[in-house]
């Protein structure tokens, strides 16, 4: 008997619209995808077929049975698979996710990583009857420097290491990194990121080396040589180098409104031209992983795309490594769940990010079932477990010693060494660009200097996300021994000159010094929590007003200011540009700070502004997307490659613009907002309530159903959803629409209301809060359980919300796939309807924004 997967919430979705992307390819479809394929490029890899290595893979294959080739295919998470399930199962990989270390142990040396690497590694070798001994993968994100160590170096981002323009010193620092990461007996990074950011507001472009494709291509390829040594070479994968994974296959960079794991934009040309050459690069390098992306392209997900992953990438580009896929990446795909997903599997996958138990779990039983009924040829298992194989034993993991036997493992002191430590502050230095400067720069280390805004001294701000954990948010100093702050680059050099430093979080107590550092940015973000709306959103708004008081406080007492910026991407700060003597974006630079005050401090010139934008910088809150030709255009301040020196003239400065009236809302300019018309979601096509839980899954509400702590059912006619939350675990009610570009909603961006209809059967024992989000620019939300608790039992109610409780934050009208959300922890028991936005009339009552 056949079996198939139920109905998954995303299939539904996007059946229920009717929408192309979870329509089997029409025959045209097909043609046009064997018409496109011509326009691909054929790559040689930069690694040789090894005959050896090919007859071993192909012997071995041979002798493993179905059920261990599956488990090959499996990659979990180190908190979710133990030493018995890994020798049962024979999984053939594992990862640490963003800030989780083994045992759990944030504080975790270098010697019990190894340690946890020993035990994986015996755990994947030990005898059992009927099982072939394969050594075992662990993966990790040392995106800039082994981020989840304790102790490790942390080098600037890509987006610093692309202002540099040193190939050698980006392969350099890659190589450093493997020995950091090699050193606690792990073999596979998941970098470089070869991405072209497309549009400043998504949240991962600091990941990216810049907006030209050509800058990608070349240091993403010495990235590839720097962690895995020259293809082909003695030093290739030896003891002291990793896996390198170049990601995300393809296009993430440029997705519609920057929204991560969004709609990349552009037809095959448009990859090929922009998105292409990183990989190319990569694969030409020698890089022996890939990893899937989150993004979507012509109504596929990446990862359920036959297309891109075997025709164009296992085709035309000739990888004969593994595609591996993100974290929980198929259940993105429309017909798939996280432990279910044959189109995955079909479309070219071969190791599959299962981080949780029991979902891996049931993975292995699923794609077993499927192989065997036919939903999976058993040639594509041996396809991605040959794969699987070959990269395992060109990376030497047979001949290789187990992790703690290895010399690089027992060598101590190479985490955090002064030679790494070293590379990463002269990365700072050739890092930094000089956007302005009257005369202030360079400082004089034996005068009075005072450094300002508590960002000089917090270490997670200027690492950025991937730092210990996956935001970094919150993370404290002593989480990063050795590391030196701004400040301590400050103190350490105008002390040993003989000069006075004194530093302070606000400019209130600096009166007399000569000069002032005043450093701020970004808080720390990675991924979707980075995606903004607008170059000058209030969250960073509420950093950028202070830094700006200050600025200016200490320029009308007559003391000259230098702006240092931290931050992950270019911003508009047309304002802290008129109002510093001098500004130097130092971008992320990672744990070595003393790098900034190396290049700031000099009498002598010691060191020189070197650093050139590796993307352009904006003239306004919305020139966020990159001009597809690297050509400034009118709204751009300073052009790719800008970048001054000591040397460069000293200009008068002209005042720049500083009214962001127009972009108010989003960026949608005010003026051409278009007129208000009421809407009612349950009248227009696309739109559903349905329940959620954090790990993706997702239930419609057709009829009754239940996910984690709530449980709901349609009302009559199914205009609305009677839902009930019990108070155990979470879960939200979301009303959405997977359509993107739902530009008729940018009306609603101000003088708008939320207007829904309430029956109130249970009252709240606990908080409850509405969201109203676009894309993952889920804004604060916002806490109605004293509205809610007003209300009388079991009669209809109106609940009216001023839209600028939500556009004020990080919600952009134009974007909205969430108007209405709610979510609790305690019980609950509420009726919904007519969920709607409108126009506000005169004298009427709505929440109080907070």
């Amino acid at each position: 008997m056949r079996t198939s997967a139920p109905l998954t919430a995303v299939a539904a979705i996007f059946l229920s619209a009717s929408l192309l992307a979870c329509q089997p390819l029409s025959e045209n479809r097909v043609k046009a995808n064997a018409s496109s394929l011509a326009q691909w490029p054929t790559v040689v890899p930069g690694v040789k077929k090894d005959p050896v290595i090919e007859a071993r893979v192909d012997a071995l294959l041979q002798t493993l049975s179905l059920e261990q080739k599956v488990a090959q295919m499996i990659q979990a998470d180190l908190a979710h698979v133990s030493a018995e399930e890994i020798s049962e199962y024979r999984i053939g990989s594992v990862l640490n996710g963003g800030g989780q270390p083994p045992n759990k142990n944030a504080d975790a040396p270098p010697s019990e990583w190894a340690a946890y690497a020993e035990m994986l590694y015996q755990a994947a070798m030990k005898p059992e009857a009927g099982k072939k001994a394969i050594p075992l993968l662990w993966g990790t994100d040392a995106v800039h420097g082994h981020g989840n160590l304790k102790g490790a170096t942390l080098f600037p981002h890509n987006i610093a290491l692309g202002a540099t323009r040193n190939t050698q010193l980006v392969e350099d620092i890659a190589q450093a990194t493997a020995l950091e990461v090699a050193a606690t007996g792990v073999d596979w990074n998941f970098a470089p990121t070869v991405a072209v950011a497309r549009d400043d507001r998504w949240g991962r472009t600091y990941e990216s080396f810049s907006e030209d494709p050509n800058i990608v291509a070349t240091l993403g390829a010495a990235t590839v040589r720097g962690l895995q040594g020259a293809a082909n070479s003695g030093d290739f994968l030896s003891e002291s180098r990793v896996l390198a994974t170049a990601k995300h296959f393809i296009g993430d960079g440029g997705t519609a409104f920057g929204d991560d794991q969004g709609y990349t934009q552009g037809d095959d040309a448009e990859l090929i031209k922009t998105h292409l050459p990183g990989y190319i690069a990569a694969i030409e390098a020698g890089a022996q992983t890939i990893m899937a992306s989150y993004s979507w392209w012509q109504g596929e997900h990446s990862h359920g795309s036959r297309y891109l992953l075997t025709d164009v990438l296992k085709g035309h580009l000739q990888f004969d490594g593994v595609i591996v896929s993100d974290w929980q990446g198929i259940a993105h795909i429309p017909g798939c769940q996280i432990d279910n997903c044959p189109q995955a599997v079909n479309a070219g996958i071969d190791i599959f990010m299962m981080p949780y138990a029991p979902d891996w779990k049931q993975f292995y039983h699923n794609t077993l079932a499927q192989v065997r009924n036919g939903d999976i040829e058993r040639s594509r298992i041996d396809d991605a477990v040959r794969r699987i194989l070959r990269v395992k034993m060109r990376a030497g993991l047979w001949q290789k010693p187990s992790p703690q036997a290895r010399k690089i493992v027992a060598k101590t002191g190479v985490v955090g060494s002064e030679k790494h430590r070293a590379l990463a502050r002269k990365a700072v230095r050739e890092s930094l660009v000089l956007l302005k400067n009257t005369g202030v720069l360079p400082l004089n280390p034996t005068s009075h200097i005072a450094v300002v805004g508590n960002a000089a001294k917090n270490i997670a701000t200027q690492t950025g996300g991937w730092s210990v954990t996956w935001q970094a948010k919150g993370v404290a100093n002593d989480m990063f021994p050795n590391a030196t702050s701004i400040y301590q680059g400050f103190e350490r050099a105008i002390s040993a000159a003989g000069g006075q430093v004194e530093f302070s979080e606000s400019a209130e107590q600096v009166t007399k010094a000569d000069a002032a550092i005043v450093v701020f940015g970004e808080q720390p973000y990675a991924e979707m929590y980075g995606d903004i709306q607008n170059l000058d959103t209030l969250e960073f708004q509420q950093h950028d007003k202070v830094a700006l008081a200050q600025l200016k406080k200490l320029k009308a007492r007559g003391i000259p200011t230098v702006a240092v910026f931290l931050t992950g991407r270019p911003r508009w700060v047309n304002k802290e540009l008129n109002a510093a003597d001098a500004f130097v974006v130092a971008w992320l630079p990672g744990s070595e700070g003393q790098g900034i005050a190396d290049v700031l401090l000099s009498s002598k010139h010691n060191y020189n502004f070197s650093g050139r934008l590796s993307f352009s910088w904006p003239a306004n809150p919305c020139d966020a997307v990159i001009n597809p030709d690297n050509i400034s255009s009118a709204n751009t301040l300073y052009p790719l490659g800008f970048g001054l020196d000591y040397s460069s003239p000293k200009k008068q400065w002209q005042l720049l613009p500083e009214n962001t009236e127009a972009w108010r809302y989003g960026c949608i300019l005010a003026d051409q907002l278009p007129q208000y018309q009421a809407v009612d979601f349950s009248k227009e096509k696309g739109w559903f309530f349905a329940l959620e839980k954090k790990s993706l899954a997702r239930k419609p509400i057709s009829q009754t159903v239940a996910i984690e702590n709530i449980s709901a059912k349609p009302l009559e006619n199914n205009k609305g959803v009677s839902v009930a939350w019990n108070g155990a675990g979470f879960g939200r009610l979301v009303l959405r629409n997977n359509v993107p570009n739902n530009d008729f909603l940018a009306q609603y961006a101000n003088g708008a209301v939320l207007d829904v209809n309430i029956r109130l059967l249970q009252k709240p024992t606990q908080s409850v809060n509405l969201v109203v989000a676009s894309g993952h620019l889920a804004t604060n939300s916002l806490d109605i359980t004293n509205a809610l608790t007003d209300f009388p039992l079991n009669q209809w109610q109106p609940l009216r919300i001023d839209l600028r409780c939500f556009t004020r934050e990080r919600a952009d009208m134009s974007k909205i796939d969430v108007p209405f959300s709610l979510e609790t922890q305690g019980l609950l028991n509420i009726d919904i309807r007519d969920v709607g936005f409108r126009r506000v009339e005169a004298a009427e009552q709505t929440i109080t924004c907070p």
